[in-house]
C-alpha cells in the first residue's frame, strides 16, 4: 500500500501532497500542490513535479496548468451525480 504524505483539504482549498514512485529504471518523489481561492474558485496548480533519486527535479507542469481550461460551460446541463451536494432526484 503506497503512503501519501501532506495535506489534502478540499474544503479549505489546499492540496499539498507527495508520494514515492518506482519505475523500471529508478525511484523518485512525486509532488503535487494546488490551491483554490474561495468556495467557488478554480483550482490553480502551483507544483506538479518528479524528483529523481539522484536529485534531478522534473517539472511536469511545464509552466502550463493542465486543469486551467476545465471551467463549466454556461450552457452545459448540470446533472446530479456521485459526490454531488445536490439532493437526489430519484424517488
Amino acid at each position: 500500500m503506497p503512503w501519501i504524505w501532506g495535506e489534502m483539504n478540499q474544503l479549505h482549498g489546499r492540496i499539498d501532497i507527495q508520494f514515492e514512485v518506482k519505475g523500471k529504471k529508478a525511484v523518485g518523489t512525486m509532488r503535487f500542490k494546488s490551491v483554490r481561492e474561495g468556495r467557488r474558485g478554480l483550482w490553480e496548480t502551483e507544483e506538479w513535479s518528479l524528483e529523481t533519486s539522484d536529485g534531478r527535479k522534473i517539472d511536469l507542469l511545464d509552466n502550463n496548468d493542465p486543469f486551467r481550461g476545465m471551467e463549466l460551460d454556461a450552457d452545459e446541463i448540470k446533472t446530479v451525480g456521485r459526490g454531488s451536494y445536490a439532493p437526489s432526484t430519484s424517488n
